[in-house]
C-alpha cells in the first residue's frame, strides 16, 4: 500500500501479527503488509525509504523496486545521458557494491547530485539480498554545475544534513530489511507452492552444496522423490537448474560490482575459478572478465 494510505487494522505490529504473535489472522496480502511497514517507517523517520531487491526475493511487493522514490532523486531522471546513467552507475552499481562489502554495517553516502542517504545492507547466509535506503538530506556538496537550474533550487529545499542521525536511521533500516525478509518467510506455502520454496532455498543456499536430500527436507520428501519433483516442475535436473541460477547470479555480480572473478565464482557456488571460466565461456561465448568489460563498454 502506498505511503499515506490507510489500513483496515490499526496499531499492532505487522511483524508480530504475521508470525501469529497477537493470535489474529491477518487478512492483508503480503504486498499490503510490506507497503504498510515501509509507510510506517517513513512516518516515524520523516525520510523516504527505497529498497533495492538485490537477491530478487520479492515479486511486486516492494512497488518500484531498485528505484529511488525520493522526489529529489526523480528530478530530471528522464534525461538518461545526464542523469539516468550517472544515477545507475552511482546507486545501482557503486553503492550496492559498497553495501555488499560492508556486510551488515549501515553507512551514509552522498550521491553525485549532492544529497545524503542512510544505507543498510541486508544479508543472509553471506548473500546480499536487499539494500535499504532512507533520505534524502542536503549534504555539504552542492550539485555539479551544468545541471538544470531547478536542481540547485531543489537541493536547497532538502532538510539540513545530520550524518549522525542518518547513521542511526541506518541501524533501524537494517532491522526493517530483516523484517521484510521475515514477512516473506512467514508466508504460508500452499500444497502446489513447491516451486516457490525451491526457488527460495536455491537463492539462499546457492553458494553452498545443494543436493536432492536438502530439497527433500524442505519439501518433506525423500531425496529421490525431491529430485523427481524438481524435474517435473522445471523440466531439468537439479544440477542443471543450479548451474543456470549460478550463472545468472554471476552475471549480475559481474555487472553490479568490481569483485574479482574468483571471488564471484566462490560466491556463486562454483568449485573453482577455472571451471567457472570454462562454463561461463561455453554459455555466453567469452570468459567472465572479458564479458564484464564488454558489458561496461556497452557492447
Amino acid at each position: 500500500m502506498p505511503a499515506g494510505g490507510s489500513r483496515a487494522r490499526s496499531g499492532g505490529s505487522y511483524l508480530f501479527a504475521c508470525n501469529g504473535y497477537d493470535g489474529a489472522v491477518d487478512p492483508d496480502p503480503l504486498g499490503q503488509r510490506v507497503q504498510g511497514l515501509l509507510a510506517d517507517a517513513e512516518r516515524l523517520t520523516g525520510l523516504t525509504i527505497s529498497v533495492h531487491d538485490r537477491g530478487h526475493v520479492f515479486a511486486g511487493e516492494l512497488g518500484q523496486k531498485n528505484s529511488h522514490r525520493h522526489w529529489y532523486c526523480a528530478l530530471q531522471r528522464n534525461q538518461p545521458v545526464i542523469h539516468g546513467q550517472r544515477c545507475l552507475a552511482h546507486c545501482q552499481v557503486a553503492i550496492n557494491a559498497r553495501a555488499r562489502e560492508a556486510g551488515c554495517l549501515p553507512f551514509v553516502h552522498t550521491c553525485w547530485k549532492g544529497c545524503s542517504e542512510a544505507v543498510a545492507p541486508v544479508q543472509r547466509g553471506g548473500n546480499h539480498l536487499l539494500t535499504v535506503f532512507a533520505g534524502a538530506t542536503r549534504s555539504g556538496v552542492e550539485p555539479p554545475s551544468g545541471l538544470a537550474s531547478g536542481i540547485a533550487r531543489a537541493w536547497r529545499q532538502l532538510p539540513d544534513p545530520d550524518p549522525q542521525r542518518l547513521l542511526a536511521v541506518g541501524s533501524v533500516l537494517t532491522a526493517i530489511g530483516h523484517g521484510l525478509l521475515a514477512l516473506l518467510d512467514a508466508q504460508p506455502v500452499p500444497q502446489d507452492g513447491r516451486r516457490g520454496r525451491i526457488d527460495r532455498l536455491i537463492e539462499q543456499r546457492m553458494h553452498e552444496e545443494l543436493c536432492p536430500a536438502e530439497i527433500g527436507r524442505e519439501l518433506a520428501l525423500s531425496p529421490s522423490r525431491a529430485a523427481h519433483v524438481v524435474a517435473e516442475i522445471y523440466g531439468k535436473a537439479l544440477g542443471d537448474l543450479l548451474r543456470e541460477r549460478r550463472l545468472a547470479r554471476a552475471r549480475r555480480l559481474l555487472v553490479d560490482g568490481d569483485e574479482a572473478v574468483g571471488v564471484i565464482a566462490r560466491r556463486c557456488g562454483f568449485i573453482s575459478q577455472h571451471w567457472f571460466n570454462r562454463l561461463f565461456a561455453r554459455s555466453f561465448g567469452m570468459p567472465p572478465a572479458r564479458w564484464r568489460r564488454a558489458q561496461r563498454a556497452g557492447a
